[in-house]
């Protein structure tokens, strides 16, 4: 697995737990971060989906950089929603 790869794959899982916070909250039981940690997982890959549709135009070894800072500022927005919930 070389580093791009990795690193593309943390920002999805990112990008889906902050938008899990978002909806659901702060998990308050053990069941509820393993939930989380699977949603994170989908929804941040369908995110990403989304956002790299979005980007049709470049080649597949620009692509990761050109989706970097919509997959930024969505989990910006989507971790601060989280953060103003509290």
């Amino acid at each position: 697995m070389t580093p791009g790869l990795l690193l593309g794959w943390l920002c999805s899982v990112v990008l889906g737990a902050a938008i899990w916070l978002a909806v659901a909250g702060w998990p308050r039981r053990a069941g509820d971060f393993l939930a989380g940690a699977g949603h994170a997982v989908v929804l941040g890959f369908l995110a990403t989906g989304l956002l790299v549709g979005l980007q049709r135009e470049p080649a597949g070894a620009q692509l990761f950089a050109a989706v970097v800072p919509l997959l930024a500022t969505a989990t910006a927005v989507f971790a601060g929603i989280a953060f103003w919930r509290q």
